[in-house]
C-alpha cells in the first residue's frame, strides 16, 4: 500500500476552527498555483517532461511545462485532512488513486521527482499577513 502523502504546516494557536479552514483553502490554492508553474516545494522548477510526456500532454490541450495536471484530478484532491489548535494537515486520502498519483511525483517511484507537497514557514505567514489585513481572518 502506498503511504498516505500529507504533510502538517504549523500556524498561530490562536485560530479558531472557521479560521483555520480559511488558511488552509489558501495554502492549498498557494500549492496548487505554484505546481501548476512548473514549481516544486522548494521553490525550484522541475525536471522537464520527456517528449513523449510533452506531446501527450498537449495533445490534451495542456502546456508542454510539468505541472502535474494532466487531468487535474490530483491537485483538486489535495483537502484539509485535519485542523488541530496550531497545525494543519494537508494531503491527500489515504488509499487514493490521487494519494498514489502524487506518491508517484513526490518519490520519483514511476517518473522524475516533482515534490510538490510542501510550503516554506515565510510563505505561510504572508498568506495569513494577508487574510488578517484582508479581514477574513
Amino acid at each position: 500500500m502506498t503511504k498516505q502523502q500529507k504533510i502538517e504546516v504549523e500556524i498561530p494557536d490562536k485560530y479558531k476552527p472557521a479560521e483555520r479552514e480559511i488558511i488552509a483553502e489558501e495554502i492549498l490554492e498557494f500549492i496548487r498555483s505554484r505546481t501548476e508553474k512548473g514549481i516544486s516545494k522548494t521553490n525550484r522548477a522541475f525536471p522537464p517532461l520527456s517528449k513523449e510526456y510533452k506531446a501527450k500532454k498537449q495533445a490534451y490541450g495542456a502546456k508542454g511545462i510539468p505541472d502535474l495536471t494532466l487531468t487535474g484530478d490530483m491537485m483538486i484532491s489535495m483537502d484539509l485532512l485535519k485542523s488541530n489548535k496550531g497545525k494543519l494537515t494537508i494531503g491527500f486520502e489515504r488509499g487514493s488513486e490521487e494519494n498514489a498519483k502524487a506518491d508517484g511525483h513526490i518519490t520519483g517511484n514511476v517518473g522524475k521527482k516533482r515534490d510538490f507537497l510542501g510550503i516554506y514557514k515565510k510563505d505561510v505567514n504572508a498568506i495569513i499577513r494577508q487574510l488578517e489585513a484582508d479581514g477574513e481572518i
